[in-house]
């Protein structure tokens, strides 16, 4: 990683969004391609909060497998936000809010 790296990333939806747009992080992390077309959730009418529900699950799956990677992964992922750490904040299966810092 270069030295000159941000001390943290903190790792958001529209980080993520802006990560499954880039091919360096899809050759990468391949289940970031499945968020590329997520819906974007319009003003209005009874769809909308479904869909808004729904792209939030995606995101959050995201950050769980982003968080439970393997530790060589996580120093690619990094190295690709040129970061000296990262920072993920989901909820557990139970609900739970964990903030993962690596």
């Amino acid at each position: 990683m270069a030295e000159g790296g941000r001390k943290l990333v903190v790792v958001e939806d529209g980080t993520i969004a802006s990560m499954a747009g880039n091919a360096a992080f899809l050759a990468e992390f391949p289940f970031l391609a499945s968020l590329r077309d997520a819906a974007v959730p319009k003003c209005g009418g009874c769809k909308s909060s479904s869909q808004a529900r729904a792209r939030a699950d995606l995101f959050g799956a995201a950050k769980r497998t982003l968080a439970g990677m393997a530790s060589d992964k996580k120093r690619k992922l990094k190295e690709l936000l040129n970061a000296q750490q990262v920072r993920i904040t989901y909820k557990t299966a139970a609900n739970r809010i964990v903030a993962l810092t690596f």
